[in-house]
């Protein structure tokens, strides 16, 4: 079994190691090598181990093939799926820019087709564009504050269902900077309805963006633990469907201006914004039953009374302007207060709500659990490393202590038997009774010579 465990080291290692230890019948090791030269086998084996040791078990052994560039190409494809997985609001956002682009051309296009009211000069609208382009550029700089800590929560959330979230709140967020800053930069052109009065038509593209986003993310709050991020979908996607015709509506509204046809056109997309409420309690009721925690219920049940309020706004000011309670300079600037409050209240939830408390939990578990197993397996890699050594180390002095018994079983056996013959003979020879007092004396001393060189060589074996 020790043989075969060894793995050869430049194709020659196991046969050496097969002649180094070879295993007996009883199933010891019995070593047949009369050389040891074995240290650049143990040296290069020490380092061919150390080596893999590192690189085994991991999650990077899923790159290496033969084939690098199609297993390059693979890799880049599954980055890029995991990055929409993860982070589905960036992509959404350039598919945006696109669209984004054409409704600038769109309303360039267009703009020749509407003309103010007469008595209503470009000069007017100029001055109430003034007056609250101060509250947009507040608006675009709170909203640049919010897409900085949708990016840090995207950075350095744990749970991945909570990065998808701040993803789509980033969305939102950038989506209201960029018309923020264009109507700052005056990008577009100004629209008139039928009567001559100036419309923002760039909100209501916004809004048509933002509002199905805000609906996905109401959606997905309050589902701990479950895989998919909406559970839900045709539920949400027919509040969507209402919403966008809610606001589809409403811009029908404001191009008609306030005749029959345009309050009646008002009055359905009332309707819509009623659909709209009851869907998003629907949504936000079947959220809080498969809520994990008392915590996520109340962050739930507090974000859909701050975005019921404040989606309530938008109807009330767009009356209060068409009744001239309010004039125009005032209505943009209460609009763009509420539309900020409607949006930056999903990145504050994410950051200060109690959401996705078990997934987060949940995904520490199993990092920690993963670290785990990885300094468990690193440090078995280790002690495997170590008792192969051991057990080369042993295999090689058992080896030279064989080949030194067996050093001194020849010098035993090449140096005690001539001498033992000399000390039998010469003993021989004193029991004779023929020899003369001159030869027992030297056979005598013979004697006593060659039992003195025994002692000698017993002493040192």
């Amino acid at each position: 079994r020790l043989v075969k465990d060894f793995p050869s080291v430049n194709g020659v290692a196991k046969s050496r190691v097969v002649h180094i230890a070879s295993p007996s019948e009883n199933g010891t090791l019995i070593p047949v090598v009369h050389s040891l030269n074995q240290a650049p086998l143990i040296s290069s084996y020490r380092n061919k181990m150390s080596q893999n040791s590192f690189h085994t078990k991991t999650k990077s052994s899923s790159f290496i093939s033969d084939s690098g560039s199609n297993d390059e190409k693979g890799s880049f494809s599954t980055r890029i799926k995991k990055a929409q997985k993860e982070m589905p609001g960036v992509a959404l956002f350039i598919v945006w820019c696109f669209i984004y682009v054409g409704f600038v051309y769109g309303s360039w296009v267009l703009s020749g087709y509407c003309k103010p009211k007469m008595g209503f000069s470009a000069q007017s609208d100029e001055v109430t564009l003034d007056k609250s382009k101060f509250v947009n550029v507040l608006a675009a700089f709170i909203f640049g504050v919010c897409i900085i800590m949708d990016i840090s929560g995207m950075v350095f959330q744990v749970s991945a269902k909570k990065r998808q979230l701040n993803s789509l709140a980033l969305f939102i967020n950038m989506v209201a900077f960029v018309v923020y800053v264009s109507t700052v930069l005056d990008v577009f052109t100004p629209m008139y309805d039928t009567t001559g009065e100036p419309i923002a038509v760039q909100f209501f593209m916004q809004w048509m963006c933002t509002t199905p986003i805000m609906i996905l993310v109401l959606a997905s709050l309050g589902t701990s633990m479950e895989e998919n991020l909406v559970p839900d979908w045709p539920l949400v996607i027919n509040a969507i469907c209402w919403d966008e015709l809610m606001l589809v509506l409403g811009l029908t509204h404001n191009i008609i201006g306030s005749c029959f046809i345009g309050w009646a056109v008002f009055c359905c997309a009332a309707s819509c914004f009623v659909v709209v409420y009851y869907r998003i309690w629907q949504i936000i009721d079947r959220n809080v039953k498969q809520a994990a925690t008392t915590y996520e219920i109340t962050s739930l049940r507090g974000l859909q009374i701050y975005t019921y309020l404040l989606w309530l706004s938008f109807p009330t000011l767009h009356i209060l302007h068409h009744l001239h309670v309010l004039d125009d300079t005032q209505f943009s600037i209460c609009r763009t207060f509420v539309d900020v409050l409607a949006k930056a209240i999903y990145t504050v939830a994410l950051m200060t709500g109690n959401f996705c408390i078990l997934d987060t939990v949940a995904t520490l578990r199993l990092q920690q659990m993963e670290t785990e197993k990885d300094s468990k397996e690193r440090t078995v890699l280790r002690t495997e490393v170590m008792n192969r050594a051991l057990q080369m180390a042993c295999v090689e002095a058992e080896t030279s202590a064989r080949l030194s018994r067996k050093f001194i079983a020849n010098i035993s056996h090449e140096l005690r038997t001539p001498l033992n013959s000399v000390v039998a003979f010469n003993s021989l020879l004193l029991e004779a009774d023929d020899l003369n007092s001159i030869h027992r004396e030297y056979v005598s001393s013979s004697l006593t010579s060659a039992e003195a060189l025994l002692g000698i060589i017993n002493q040192v074996l």
